[in-house]
């Protein structure tokens, strides 16, 4: 009688522990991913959105640039482009959930600058560079529960998320 010796694994064997694996894997991802990290990203990347638009705009339209004034008032719980007064220090926008030139925080966010204060307006010059307070750059830090994300302004006009 000859025995023979099994040495590996079956295909159907593999291809078990792999579907086993997946399943596993699906289940435990939301854990990682929470929704609030998923919303406060996607504020960031409104953020930047925002900011690269009213720098476009600040950049292209050097004639009436003192006129149309491309502005971003900035608070703890809310940013949008200003709609009211954008030449003014009481530059201001009605909050409006459908529009997307605005980004409410919600109740368990907060955005935060470091080298300004809050309210903010952000304004750029024809060359792309911040002008007032951000003018030698700003950290932006949004925080949502425990998610915390950054965008840097520099001097240089530069925008990018860090």
């Amino acid at each position: 009688m000859t025995t023979t010796s099994r040495n590996g694994f079956t295909l159907v064997e593999l291809v078990v522990v792999i579907l086993i694996m997946g399943i596993m894997a699906i289940s435990v991802y939301p854990r990682f991913i929470s929704a609030d990290s998923e919303t406060a990203q996607s504020q960031r990347d409104m953020l930047l959105a925002l900011s690269h638009l009213v720098q476009l705009q600040s950049m292209q339209d050097t004639v009436n640039s003192s006129t149309l004034c491309p502005t971003i008032v900035l608070s703890a719980t809310q940013a949008g482009i200003a709609t009211t007064n954008p030449c003014l220090a009481s530059a201001s926008f009605s909050a409006d959930v459908n529009d997307p030139n605005q980004i409410q925080f919600g109740s368990e966010a907060s955005l935060a600058v470091s080298g300004a204060t809050l309210p903010l307006l952000l304004r750029f010059d024809s060359w792309g560079r911040p002008t007032g307070a951000c003018s030698n750059g700003c950290t932006f830090t949004l925080t949502q529960s425990s998610a915390t994300f950054k965008v840097c302004l520099h001097a240089s006009g530069f925008i990018q998320s860090c």
